[in-house]
């Protein structure tokens, strides 16, 4: 009957969609037997489609373009966060469509899922991401360029740390901004550790252990990593600071401004950050500015608006205390 309805030409199916989705989603999850069934009745917002307007996984499948073997998406916490989302710019390059889980519990129905269709389904912000097979040519121009910056990478992984970060590689997935944060296949995403560390009672040991270990991605034509180049070849002592500062920024744009300290005064960087004298801020400001993916250095302003969003679970919690105990002296009183 669902499919019956899902197949009409009219709006019924968005209205039962916006009604029980989050059911159906939870069916995908718990109900294995009949996830692929479940999985045709799915529905998710996409970069080629308008805002507020949904598609299948079927119609999906039926406008991948030829090349593209798998069917990508990327979690978030709102669209625009999503479409302004630096792990798309080669997806959009290439014309993949990418569908956006903006709901808590779509990354989770995605994991459950796994594949479609015999197309396996690919979370964007993982590592080892398949844009496709690739021809001779475009393999030994690779090989080439992550020969070359092999000095660099290695250098960048033991300015950082191994705490820091496990990995530091050539991007593939990147045109424009300089590097990312990408989490390992098994571990979480950086959105799903943002949702996990909200939970009031999140086992933090079971965090340490899911959370996925960090590789940096560096994008070989950004004019930012050409610099950080040059300055590491020549010993320049401002690579160092340089390095660190890309780190930093990179939790910001890749999803992961939940991982730095609320103390903001603190963390590395923060005054190279939000120093506008500092040479390396103002080039990457001028450089960047014409482009919403690029690289942006966040003010203390956005900086302080993350850490408030990311203590508004905590003050929920305590109104929610404070109310419960002035309704218990209040029953008491009564009773008395």
């Amino acid at each position: 009957m669902l499919k019956e309805i899902a197949a009409r030409d009219n709006d019924d199916y968005d209205t039962f969609w916006d009604a029980f989705g989050r059911n159906l989603k939870l069916g995908v999850i718990e109900d294995a037997a009949n996830r692929d069934a479940l999985g045709a009745l799915l529905r998710f917002q996409t970069s080629k489609t308008e805002t507020g307007k949904t598609k299948g996984l079927d119609a999906y499948v039926e406008a991948m373009p030829e090349g593209q073997s798998s069917i990508y998406y990327v979690a978030a916490d709102t669209r625009g966060a999503a479409e302004n989302s630096p792990f798309l710019e080669q997806l959009t390059k290439k014309g993949y469509e990418v569908l956006f889980m903006i709901d808590p519990i779509d990354e989770v129905a995605m994991q459950n899922l796994t594949q479609y269709k015999e197309k396996k389904l690919v979370d964007i912000s993982k590592e080892d991401l398949d844009l496709g097979e690739e021809d001779e040519d475009e393999k030994k121009k690779s090989a080439e360029i992550e020969e070359e910056y092999k000095p660099l990478t290695d250098w960048i992984l033991e300015t950082l740390g191994a705490d820091k970060v496990e990995k530091v590689a050539v991007s593939k997935r990147l045109t424009d901004t300089p590097c990312i944060l990408v989490t390992s296949k098994f571990g979480w995403s950086a959105n799903m550790e943002r949702i996990m560390k909200a939970q009031a009672m999140g086992d933090n040991r079971a965090q340490e252990y899911m959370k996925g270990k960090k590789t940096m991605e560096i994008n070989p034509t950004s004019p930012v990593i050409l610099d950080l180049k040059a300055k590491q070849a020549a010993g320049d002592d401002r690579a160092k600071a340089t390095a660190e500062l890309l780190f930093d920024t990179a939790l910001l744009t890749s999803g992961a401004c939940h991982a730095v300290t609320c103390d903001r005064t603190q963390t590395p960087n923060y005054h190279a950050i939000t120093n506008r004298s500092n040479p390396f801020v103002h080039t990457a400001q001028v450089s960047t500015s014409t482009n919403p993916r690029r690289l942006r250095l966040r003010s203390s302003t956005s900086w302080d608006r993350c850490v408030y969003f990311n203590l508004i679970p905590v003050y929920v919690r305590a109104i929610r205390l404070a109310f419960t105990v002035l309704c218990t002296g209040c029953r008491r009183r009564r009773h008395r």
